[in-house]
C-alpha cells in the first residue's frame, strides 16, 4: 500500500505540551513529537484523545550550545548540575534570551 504523505517525515524526539487553547493555558497533557514534516507530525502521549480533536502544541525552544559543568550534586535518583554556557551561536543566543525573558514574565 502506498503512503499517502507527500512530504517525508523527519524522525525526532521533541517534548511538547498539548493544549486546547491557542494561548497554551489549558493543557491537556504532555507529548513527545516523534516525526515531523512540513504538513504533519506524529507524537506519543498518555492523554486520551480522539480523531478530530483540535490541539495547539506548545513547543519548547530548540537551542544548541556548548556548556561546561561547574558543579554536581547527587540526589536520590538524579544529579543536579550547574553549568556555564561556553559557546552559542548568535541566533541561538537570541532564541535563548527571548525564551528566558518570556519564562520570567510568566513567573511574575
Amino acid at each position: 500500500m502506498r503512503d499517502p504523505r507527500k512530504s517525508r517525515r523527519v524522525p525526532l524526539s521533541m517534548p511538547v505540551l498539548l493544549c486546547t487553547d491557542p494561548s497554551g493555558r489549558q493543557v491537556k497533557g504532555n507529548a513527545v513529537v516523534t516525526d515531523l514534516s512540513p504538513k504533519g507530525l506524529g507524537f506519543e502521549t498518555e492523554a486520551q484523545l480522539k480523531s478530530g480533536d483540535l490541539l495547539f502544541l506548545k513547543l519548547f525552544v530548540p537551542v544548541a550550545f556548548a556548556c561546561q559543568v561547574r558543579n554536581v550534586k547527587a540526589t536520590a535518583e538524579t544529579y543536579r548540575c550547574g553549568a556555564s554556557i561556553e559557546k552559542i551561536g548568535m541566533l541561538d543566543s537570541v532564541k535563548l534570551r527571548d525564551f528566558v525573558a518570556k519564562e520570567k514574565k510568566k513567573g511574575k
